[in-house]
């Protein structure tokens, strides 16, 4: 069964209202969708890197997150789709990727770009824009979007 990928963001202080449209940088994850029940609430796996930049870093699957109605969401973008049946290999190959500890600049998006590289490098059906600026352009126009109503059907 084909599961629905996405490139989600959220506030790196816990509530995106707070926050100006434009406060970068925010926290991205992959967040694979499980389920979402009509009128109800998107669940699923989110494989991430939690940390903070400058210190030390960990991969982290999260499973049965709801993760499109935190009050620290701030929009995602589709990237393609997974078979169920991959999620785990997924997750292997993913916490393959060397993290930057003690690194000035590295955080969560560079992870994340580097998992989306890696993804379509080893044949995943992701869809990407040519670098990762354009996608840190697009990633921004997610936040614009009102998602006081957070959806993740897009």
């Amino acid at each position: 069964m084909p599961l629905r990928m996405y490139l989600a963001q959220y506030s790196r202080h816990g509530d995106t209202a707070k926050e100006p449209k434009d406060y970068l940088p925010r926290h991205w994850v992959i967040a694979i969708r499980f389920s979402k029940p009509e009128g109800g609430k998107s669940t699923g796996t989110v494989l991430h890197v939690k940390g903070v930049t400058g210190g030390q870093w960990e991969f982290e699957r999260i499973n049965d997150d709801v993760y499109a109605r935190s009050p620290a969401w701030a929009g995602c973008i589709f990237l393609g789709t997974i078979d169920a049946s991959n999620v785990d290999k997924l997750e292997r190959l993913l916490a393959t990727i060397p993290l930057q500890h003690g690194h000035a600049t590295w955080n969560s998006q560079n992870w994340a770009w580097d998992a989306l590289k890696l993804m379509r490098q080893q044949g995943y059906n992701v869809q990407l824009p040519a670098s990762k600026s354009v996608m840190d352009e697009m990633m921004i126009k997610a936040k614009s979007v009102d998602w006081e109503h957070a959806d993740d059907s897009n």
